[in-house]
């Protein structure tokens, strides 16, 4: 990439966009989560209410998901059937902290800090450490090489580095630390406490950054002597 090619206004302009597109589509999805459970908390009571059976003996019984409504005839029923588990996993996975809310916190995560990396290879600053240019990112690009290359639900963190800390931040956010061996848990509170230092270091780490990194490759017009009279 060329100096006339580099648009440092528009690397930040597209990696901010980003952000606030994931991260609004996490805020939706988890509010969805949230709008599940306390519909089928609601739908459970309506059922107590017509069965006479406990909570607890609903919660052993399948939901499903699938396609068309219900029907009379079982194997039409087994045939719509996209997916299956029991009330109160449905419930657990659809509570913050469940399954679900994870792999939401996960997947924003991981997918702020992919499109950050791919702007820093097509800007050529592959070579240049995050800490020194986006030092947030540093911290994310850990979590995520766990996130994305363990199992669920282990994510333990297994480094040569020692423990995995975000180090000095803007925010006064106090952001979890993992030491080796310990599980990834991320919470609602630290995703967003995330994005937000991300914002902050935009313009505290990275246009500084940019900026300088732009100047640099201007080249300086040679100063010209004016004629003699």
């Amino acid at each position: 990439m060329t100096i006339e090619d580099f648009n440092s206004q528009e690397l930040v302009y597209q990696l901010a966009d980003f952000i606030e597109l994931r991260f609004g589509v996490y805020l939706d999805t988890i509010m969805g989560f949230k709008h599940n459970l306390e519909h089928f908390k609601g739908s459970q009571q309506q059922a107590v209410q017509l069965t006479k059976l406990p909570i607890e003996e609903l919660d052993k019984l399948p939901i499903s998901h699938g396609k068309g409504g219900p029907s009379s005839d079982l194997e039409e029923c087994k045939r719509r059937e996209l997916h299956r588990m029991t009330q109160a996993d449905f419930k657990k996975n659809n509570t913050p902290g469940g399954a679900n809310f994870n792999f939401a916190i996960e997947n924003c995560l991981s997918d702020i800090f992919n499109y950050w990396n791919s702007i820093k290879e097509k800007s050529g600053f592959n070579k240049v450490n995050d800490s020194e240019i986006f030092p947030v990112a540093a911290y994310m690009r850990e979590l995520r090489n766990r996130i994305q290359h363990d199992l669920y639900p282990e994510r333990a963190i297994r480094t040569k580095k020692g423990s995995i800390t975000i180090g000095k931040t803007i925010t006064s956010y106090a952001f979890p630390i993992f030491e080796e061996g310990q599980t990834i848990r991320l919470s609602e509170e630290d995703i967003e406490s995330l994005v937000f230092e991300v914002r902050a270091q935009l313009n505290e780490h990275l246009i500084p950054y940019i900026n300088s990194y732009v100047q640099c490759q201007i080249p300086i017009a040679p100063q010209t002597s004016p004629h003699a009279s």
